[in-house]
């Protein structure tokens, strides 16, 4: 009886503590939780049980696991011009001491984005991209992989380049020829782009496209123009435009061609030649409106002639009035039999009173230089104060200071002209000086253009056939011309 007390107790006493253990384990009970050995079988009346010690330990570090969370923010974007470019740079809040930085942009105009800068340790980068509307983008990556972003709208512009200057105005050539001109914030390291865009028909184009000169020329027709002006940086990227309009009107180009050649001096052949001289010059295209042979005329005809022959000209016109005569001092022609004459001032006259434009004269003739010289007669000194006149346009067109007289006289106020059996001898170099050959009678060379652009200007004709007619008359007779150095073109083929 005592034995099964004895047996009794034990096993209470062993489930109790089992019960114990298992709620401090705040969950199942199983004998490996616990460490238990398995129960030995009985021996005799006595059960016996057997259990190891449990053993509380330290954790060690590979038994730990830390997580790191970070914080990042961009609190801000900002920038600083440069002379082509515009630095970026991010201000940011963070944690991590070891975040990147990422820049991107936006191109609303072709819709594609375009990375600045990739992933890098630095908060700042240089923007290098051409004109235009964009959103600058931000991105900053922590170590944990976390990303963050800030965005704003931003107009570019290649840095501190800026076109500072442009100027569209017609040149001295009076050909329509426009000279096109613009200056930048920057000298050197540049480049510059013309363009045009004709409004009457809708097409564009380039005069010049990315070329480190700044001035250039174009050819205008008549009609209305948007004229483009595009500055670049060196590695090609677009800084800054302007755009202006512009109108042109080509000149009207009329000639009298007068003459009196009843005397075996003056050849006829002057008056003939530089008719098909001028039927065979063309000025972009254009040939002369009309050319009028009109020799041998009395002074009253003459003046009629020369009334009804520029009746319509405008200021944009360019009139030729061709004398080849005999001479008188101060620059008198006699372009009667009866040496009835027209004085400087006449002429002036006549000129003022009918032609409105430019006005072209060429005179082979004896003293003819006196028409130009101021040392001689006073009413010579008024035709020629009147002819070197200048007069200045300040429109918006950014027009050049232009003569509104251009002169070419066969000698000098002191000095004799020479005639010859088919032409006089100024007028065979200025005809061969300008392309018209008298031998074949047919268009040459155009021999007094020095630079190759297809256009005789008053200088060059001057200067070719100065030299020319010097060497053939052994010294004795000397092209004159007002004004000196002038770039009127007085005939072409372009």
């Amino acid at each position: 009886m005592e034995g099964l007390l004895v047996l009794c107790f034990l096993l209470f006493y062993f489930a109790s503590t089992t019960v114990l253990a298992a709620e401090e384990k705040n969950g199942d009970y199983t004998a490996e939780d616990l460490n238990e050995t398995e129960m030995i079988h009985e021996s005799g009346e006595e059960l016996r049980v057997e259990s190891e010690e449990v053993v509380d330990e330290e954790p060690t570090e590979e038994d730990v696991v830390t997580i790191q969370s970070y914080t990042a923010e961009i609190t801000g974007l900002t920038w600083v011009m440069r002379d082509t470019y515009i630095d970026v740079g991010a201000a940011y809040t963070t944690n991590d001491p070891n975040v990147q930085f990422r820049w991107l942009e936006y191109n609303l105009d072709t819709e594609q984005w375009r990375t600045i800068a990739g992933w890098n340790g630095g908060n700042w980068a240089s923007w290098k991209s051409s004109v235009g509307d964009y959103w600058l983008h931000c991105e900053m990556r922590t170590s944990d992989g976390q990303v963050v972003t800030k965005t704003m709208s931003f107009h570019y512009t290649a840095g501190n380049l800026k076109i500072t200057g442009t100027y569209a105005g017609f040149t001295e050539a009076y050909d329509t020829t426009v000279l096109l001109g613009m200056t930048g914030s920057l000298t050197s390291g540049v480049k510059y782009s013309f363009k045009i865009y004709n409004v009457d028909t809708g097409v564009w184009t380039s005069i010049s496209d990315k070329k480190v000169n700044n001035w250039v020329t174009w050819g205008a027709k008549t009609g209305t123009y948007w004229t483009h002006f595009e500055l670049y940086t060196d590695d090609g990227r677009l800084a800054d435009t302007k755009t202006y309009a512009f109108g042109s009107t080509e000149p009207v180009r009329r000639a009298l061609i007068m003459g009196e050649t009843s005397t075996n001096q003056v050849p006829i052949g002057d008056v003939d030649n530089m008719n098909l001289l001028n039927i065979n010059s063309t000025y972009y295209g254009k040939p002369f409106y009309s050319s009028v042979k009109f020799a041998n005329k009395t002074k009253a005809q003459i003046i009629s002639k020369i009334q009804t022959t520029f009746a319509d000209t405008v200021d944009s016109d360019v009139s030729y009035l061709y004398f080849t005569c005999h001479g008188g001092d101060g620059g008198k022609l006699y372009l009667e039999p009866n040496q009835l004459t027209f004085t400087p001032l006449e002429l002036r006259n006549i000129i003022d009173t009918y032609i409105k434009g430019k006005v072209v004269i060429v005179i082979d003739s004896c003293h003819s230089g006196g028409s130009i010289n101021k040392d001689s007669t006073d009413d010579l000194e008024e035709f020629a104060s009147s002819f070197i006149q200048v007069f200045e346009d300040e429109s918006k067109s950014g027009e050049l200071q232009s003569d509104r007289f251009a002169v070419l006289c066969s000698s000098r106020n002191d000095e004799p002209s020479y005639g010859g059996s088919t032409v006089s001898v100024a007028t065979k170099y200025w005809l061969e000086g300008a392309g018209w050959s008298v031998t074949s009678g047919s268009i040459c060379s155009l021999f007094a253009d020095s630079n190759g652009d297809n256009k005789v200007s008053l200088d060059e004709l001057y200067q070719y056939s100065y030299d020319k007619v010097v060497k053939y008359m052994d010294n004795q007779q000397h092209i004159v011309c007002s004004p000196e150095g002038s770039e009127i073109v007085l005939f072409g083929r372009y």
